[in-house]
């Protein structure tokens, strides 16, 4: 019995940190998307081409990160959404070399 407690009382903390964690990802994941937003459209017209893709892909990613979050698979969601970040803060410096004035 007392194991079964354990695990229950393991369970929730885990969960509660997990919820945290998904909350952080998913806020810094969202600035990051309108800050990556802004920056895109402060490049060049003639240049843009060269970051839409990778633009295009993070906003992919952070898509599959809201879906996983729908199905429950929060630790999938949270990976895909730390990806999805490391994908944005790349074209922000990306588009900060192309000369975008909101980098």
């Amino acid at each position: 019995m007392k194991y079964l407690q354990f695990c229950f009382i393991f369970f929730i903390f885990s969960s509660n940190v997990n919820a945290n964690q998904l909350m952080d990802v998913a806020t810094k994941a969202d600035n990051l998307k309108a800050a990556a937003s802004t920056c895109y459209l402060s490049v060049l017209s003639s240049k843009r081409h060269a970051i839409a893709k990778l633009y295009l892909r993070a906003n992919k990613t952070l898509d599959d990160g809201v879906g996983f979050i729908k199905s429950n698979q929060i630790g999938t969601a949270i990976s895909m959404l730390q990806i999805a970040n490391g994908l944005y803060v790349a074209m922000i410096g990306f588009g900060r070399q192309l000369g975008g004035n909101s980098c």
